[in-house]
């Protein structure tokens, strides 16, 4: 009996590293998802979709917002899913639709794509959209703070988050200013811009700004403060 007692003994360590072992094998076949938000930008967290720097024929159009994985690739698509915080979106059940989201085969990453659409409410008021992933039979959520993403859509001109890493070749921002940015050089969105092309992106304003009051007078934005450039 001593001897069979002891035996166990000596078993007891290889099968508490056996249940371990299975237990950390249970954890990583756990593939989990996760908003992928670059740390280098103004706004990690949250983009704004306006369509009043769009054509003003676009109805419709797509954002698309960046996923990464947590584990393994597969060899089939999986799906992603996703839903709207009620508590926390305001946003009118016209003016957008949750496109299904999956992660292709052998891919860590994907993108989960909205449909926004251009209805009338949005002249007036910015509507947020507040998503969040959930679990699925493909994915786990993970990486907490990293759930939870915003989409700001409107219809009106309003200050781009990019506008920050532009603030000294164009200045104090206004609408009209801004707009007149867009005219000049076809561009409402600066991230990523490099100063080589941001002081190439404020002469074409200034060209612009110039050609318009030669023919105008000054140019006055709605604040009643003359547009200019540093």
């Amino acid at each position: 009996m001593k001897r069979i007692h002891y035996i166990c003994l000596l078993l007891l360590p290889a099968v508490f590293a056996a249940c371990k072992k299975s237990e950390l094998q249970s954890f990583s076949d756990d593939v989990m998802i996760y908003f992928f938000k670059p740390r280098n930008t103004l706004t990690p967290d949250s983009l704004t979709y306006s369509f009043a720097v769009r054509d003003t024929a676009l109805r419709y159009d797509t954002v698309s917002i960046p996923l990464r994985i947590i584990g393994t690739a597969a060899e089939k698509d999986r799906e992603v899913r996703y839903s709207v915080i009620p508590g926390k979106s305001d946003a009118d059940a016209e003016s957008y639709a949750l496109l299904p989201a999956v992660v292709k085969a052998n891919e860590y990453a994907a993108n989960l794509e909205v449909k926004v659409l251009r209805t009338p409410g949005l002249k007036t008021r910015e509507m947020r959209l507040w998503l969040r992933l959930e679990n699925s039979g493909d994915f786990k959520t993970g990486v907490d703070d990293q759930l939870q993403y915003l989409v700001k859509i409107n219809d009106f001109l309003s200050m781009p988050a990019s506008w920050a890493s532009m603030v000294y070749q164009f200045g104090k921002y206004s609408n009209t200013k801004y707009d007149l940015i867009i005219k000049a050089t076809g561009r409402y969105d600066y991230s990523g811009v490099q100063f080589t092309e941001s002081e190439h992106l404020k002469q074409l304003s200034i060209n612009y700004l110039i050609a318009w009051e030669e023919a105008n007078g000054p140019l006055f934005d709605e604040n009643g403060e003359r547009v200019f450039f540093p």
